[in-house]
């Protein structure tokens, strides 16, 4: 019976083995310095970016939200003159005379309104007017005369 010595072919593979482990070791190892370290930092990077401008938006949107301090009170008084006034208006008004439409207008109350004479809008002007005074225009188209009146009679 012949006998074979297999003890040199067992060490080449393990030394093959041994060869592949290390080449696989430094390969991940190189995977990780030159992929994995890189987008790490340039992840690390981002999220620097990105809180800088969480924290930019924040501080904005603090700002956006701080509600200034507002008196009811004021605001009830204002709304008191503005219903006040109306009534005057409504008391005043002849009745030839027709209120198209009435709206405030950077804190200028305006009436738009049309009479078939010009008597009558003269009338309505004269007993709205007070000590200061209220602009008025008056145009005519065919039969019927248009005016504007402007007053801020109510906020001063």
């Amino acid at each position: 019976m012949m006998e074979i010595n297999l003890l040199p072919w067992r060490e080449h593979l393990k030394r093959k083995q041994k060869y592949r482990q290390v080449y696989e070791a430094c390969s991940a190892c190189l995977c990780v310095f030159f992929i994995i370290f890189p987008a790490h930092l340039w992840l690390v990077k981002k999220i620097e970016v990105l809180q800088r401008h969480s924290a930019q938006l924040k501080l904005e949107l603090e700002s956006h939200q701080k509600i200034p301090e507002v008196n009811l009170s004021e605001i009830f008084d204002h709304q008191k003159k503005i219903m006040v006034y109306l009534k005057k208006i409504m008391d005043h008004l002849p009745p030839a005379v027709l209120l198209q439409r009435i709206y405030l207008e950077k804190n200028i109350l305006k009436i738009d309104g049309l009479s078939v004479t010009v008597e009558d809008i003269l009338k309505f002007y004269n007993q709205l007017k007070t000590q200061k005074e209220m602009p008025m225009n008056i145009y005519r188209k065919e039969d019927t005369f248009y005016f504007t009146l402007q007053s801020d009679v109510i906020f001063s």
